[in-house]
């Protein structure tokens, strides 16, 4: 049973050595199900490392599915949500409380002119 706490470290190990995010987070998902299934077999499971393993393993996987859209399709998929809430939040203020996001880029439609991302100052 202690091999797989091993195995799992060596795992998060090898994860800090990939140049590619889908593969780290690919090794990130298994280590943190061998750690499941470690922290769920033992006599008295600790549920809390359960819990938050499974947490991490959600999270990593919803990244799993954004990086391959995104490398399929060429987009972001989160890119048209960003543009249109820096849109709102320019539209919203005056010129002079516009300190964190940058305005400058947007037509009068709300729209960016270039493919910009929110930019702090």
């Amino acid at each position: 049973m202690e091999a797989l706490i091993t195995l799992a470290n060596l795992l998060y190990l090898l994860s800090y050595f990939m140049q590619d995010i889908l593969r780290l987070r690919i090794l990130t998902i298994v280590a943190a199900s061998i750690l499941i299934a470690y922290f769920w077999l033992r006599p008295e499971p600790i549920m809390a490392v359960v819990y938050w393993n499974g947490f991490f393993i959600l999270l990593n996987a919803m990244q799993v599915v954004r990086i391959l859209y995104q490398r399929h399709s060429g987009t972001d998929p989160y890119a048209h949500a960003l543009e249109t809430l820096r849109a709102r939040i320019c539209a919203r203020f005056p010129r002079g409380s516009r300190r964190i996001i940058r305005c400058r880029n947007l037509t009068r439609e709300g729209q960016l002119v270039a493919a910009g991302e929110i930019a702090l100052n």
